[in-house]
């Protein structure tokens, strides 16, 4: 699906889904909460970073050190999948019988792009750290 077809589909919807295995990086959570539409995401990787119970939210999963889901055997894949299908299952309900909570978790997600997430910030960060390393 064109990108521009997705952030018109995330204006138009309240929540949206991320229950991850093992996202790099969380682009689709960014441009979710850029439309004002909270998420509900694992906490693997780099999504902690971006998505929390505030803005959205979170499904804790196991872990290893690094941050990276623990999936090596049938077993770890087994337990991983129920967490996410009970817990999704209890956010889901949650958001049913309680609709409300939508509105502020949404302005909380443009809000939080606002502050950490604008491209024009980090552009003009990027361009500081290139300057400076050049004098």
């Amino acid at each position: 699906m064109p990108n521009e077809k997705v952030l018109k589909l995330l204006k138009n919807s309240h929540v949206a889904l991320l229950p991850t295995y093992a996202d790099t990086y969380g682009y689709f959570v960014l441009e979710a909460q850029a439309c004002g539409c909270p998420v509900i995401s694992t906490d693997i990787r780099a999504l902690p970073e971006i998505n929390n119970n505030e803005c959205g939210w979170i499904i804790s999963v196991p872990k290893d050190k690094n941050g990276n889901g623990i999936l090596k055997t049938a077993k770890d894949r087994k337990i991983f999948s129920t967490i996410i299908e009970k817990k999704l299952y209890s956010i889901v309900n949650e958001i049913i019988l309680k609709p409300e909570n939508i509105l502020p978790k949404a302005e909380a997600s443009i809000e939080r792009i606002k502050k950490e997430h604008d491209p024009e910030k980090h552009a003009n960060k990027l361009i500081n750290i290139y300057v400076t390393s050049r004098k």
